[in-house]
């Protein structure tokens, strides 16, 4: 236990606010252990959900129907803060119908009338909730946010991944940082010291700890309060409400457990449009938390008929509030959306922050807004872009650090982001080769290459078009006309891709021809922006048979494909020297499918490259 003093102080007022007279303990737990050592001889009887007979620290254990048969003049719920709520919605009815006082020993005085009401819980769906958290403001005289996770949220799955990004940044100044340096900064946090720090105190402590010179301590904290800056961001449908709530008039304030300068706090708000309230009370500042005495501080300097609180923790903004006669509206963070949604069990087994850091990349797309899911924690897709935001986004990430970190190991003269799929990747290629100062990656190159204009390049002998045929299936009249750009017409729309159309085969000597006028131009081009036939090359392919390669191999002997997705195919020899970053399947083309629809390049694909 945290304050064994705390809760024994807390008990005595109990006692004298009731002058000394026996009072009965709801709780067999390790607060009532304590409470029942220190002060046996003022506790009647104990009383708890599962027991209802027996003994307790050498009292006896009753029931609540009992409990008006012993002489007592209060009944003190005596667990953590977090069970208290609990409790009191067990027992409060049964007390008030009795004369019973009612008494936390954590949130005091528990009485009618003295606990405010939490007004969210009725409100299922997403727009209901919205609908009734607006009704709410509208009735109350002051209303009071939370900030973080209300309304700031930030791009990551943990608060303490931040504290992973600065060690990351701090070591790149060569600032020495511990391995592990997020235990650190957490244990410099929570050691029991101090009940309320501030991010100077907490750097101090965390200075002593590593041994850190006073300059150093300052900079890493200056890193971590610049990080925040960055991933935090606004949970839009909360600031919308926030504004409604200035709008009318009500005097609109912000209540915030947090270690974190209320100066840095106020430019941060002002720097995501949150601006107009009234008071800002922040525990590192007052001295005292959400659990403890900040809402009365709240409640002292701001009198009101009534109050009302909007925050994510059911424990700090719900019961906090409640316990100090504020009336309370829950709203669910973003993390707990996702945990409700039965989508979030694979994410357990993440390995490392990049990981995290996608995750909380995709909660800041899916969950930012409160209200997005429907009575069942479900959150519907809106459109394409909504889809890509929340699901594409994350997965390109993760093929592109694959992709960066293949490109540094393999020795490559260059990547080449074929055309169209890799438009878009060669530019978070690009920046994140910056972004990272990866100096040893190769360049990339955008080039253009299509599965038709390589299999016309390579036609050299029958059994060359013979396999062309066989891959072009019926788009085989088509292949001559546009990409071999042979006038005569073959056949039937449809030509048969096979060996014995003898229309094809009249025109064998052009076709051959023709292929080596388009190979010629091909390489021209390779030649123009820096691509030798001798040169070792990794190929980016978001999905393919492996044909496109297997093709342009014979120009390019020494390729090597960095795909996203391979499909399985019928020819082994497709196979070529390939890597995938997802596993080689056909069960996963729905995504394949959706990854280049939103990554490709919106310009048409190259038919053909010949010299004119």
């Amino acid at each position: 236990m945290r304050d064994v003093e705390a809760s024994c102080r807390n008990f005595v007022r109990i006692l004298e606010q009731q002058k000394g007279r026996n009072v009965a303990v709801y709780g067999l737990g390790e607060y009532a252990s304590l409470i029942a050592e220190r002060f046996g001889g003022n506790i009647a009887v104990f009383l708890d959900r599962e027991r209802c007979s027996g003994e307790f620290c050498g009292k006896p254990v009753i029931s609540m129907e009992d409990l008006t048969n012993v002489d007592i003049s209060a009944l003190a719920i005596v667990a953590s803060f977090s069970a208290e709520s609990f409790v009191y919605e067990r027992v409060h009815a049964f007390c008030e119908t009795h004369g019973i006082a009612l008494y936390g020993l954590h949130s005091g005085d528990l009485r009618a009338g003295r606990v405010g009401k939490l007004v969210s819980l009725s409100a299922v769906g997403g727009q209901e909730r919205r609908a009734t958290l607006w009704q709410e403001i509208e009735r109350h005289d002051v209303i009071s946010f939370d900030i973080f996770d209300t309304l700031l949220q930030r791009r990551t799955l943990y608060p303490a991944d931040v504290f992973e990004i600065v060690a990351y940044r701090a070591r790149k100044e060569g600032l020495a940082l511990p391995s592990g340096f997020q235990s650190y900064r957490a244990q410099a946090e929570y050691g029991a010291s101090v009940a309320h720090k501030g991010l100077s105190r907490i750097y101090s402590e965390l200075g002593a700890m590593l041994g850190w010179d006073r300059a150093t301590g300052e900079r890493v904290r200056d890193l971590e309060m610049q990080v925040e800056t960055e991933v935090l961001f606004p949970r839009s449908s909360m600031v919308e409400a926030f504004h409604y709530a200035v709008s009318l008039g009500k005097k609109v304030l912000l209540v915030s457990d947090m270690y974190l300068p209320e100066n840095f706090l106020r430019d941060v708000l002002d720097r995501n449009s949150i601006s107009g309230f009234a008071g800002m009370y922040v525990s590192d500042a007052c001295g005292t938390g959400k659990k403890e005495e900040l809402f009365a501080i709240v409640r002292r300097q701001h009198p009101a008929v009534s109050y009302l609180h909007i925050g994510d923790n059911m424990e700090a903004d719900g019961w906090g509030a409640r316990c100090h006669g504020m009336d309370a509206f829950l709203i669910q963070s973003a993390l707990e959306m996702f945990r409700a949604s039965g989508a979030s069990q694979p994410f357990k087994y993440l390995d490392g922050l990049n990981e995290r850091l996608l995750v909380g990349g995709f909660l800041a797309k899916a969950y930012a807004d409160p209200f997005a899911t429907d009575g069942q924690g479900r959150r519907w897709i809106k459109d394409v872009a909504d889809y890509a935001g929340m699901f594409l986004s994350a997965l390109a990430v993760s093929y592109l650090w694959w992709l960066l970190g293949k490109a540094r190991e393999g020795e490559y003269d260059a990547v080449l982001f074929a055309a169209r799929d890799g438009y878009l990747f060669l530019k978070m290629y690009e920046d994140a080769v910056k972004e990272f100062g990866c100096t040893d990656a190769p360049p990339g190159l955008y080039f253009y290459a299509s599965r038709r204009l390589c299999l016309a390049s390579t036609i050299k002998t029958a059994k060359d078009w013979d396999w062309c045929k066989v891959k072009t299936g019926n788009g085989l009249e088509d292949f001559l006309h546009k990409t071999l750009r042979l006038r005569e017409r073959v056949g039937q729309k449809n030509v048969a891709a096979s060996a014995t159309t003898k229309s094809c085969q009249a025109l064998s000597p052009e076709i051959t021809a023709r292929s080596r006028e388009i190979r010629q131009g091909y390489m021209l081009y390779m030649q123009k922006i820096g691509i030798r036939p001798e040169g070792r090359y990794a190929l980016l392919d978001l999905d393919s048979h492996g044909t496109t390669q297997y093709a342009l191999g014979k120009l390019l002997p020494r390729l090597h494909g960095l795909y996203f997705h391979r499909s399985l195919a019928e020819e082994n020899f497709t196979m070529g020297s390939v890597e995938t970053f997802l596993p080689q399947s056909d069960s996963i083309m729905l995504a394949c499918y959706a990854f280049e629809f939103v990554f490709s390049s919106p310009e048409p694909s190259v038919h053909s490259m010949m010299l004119e």
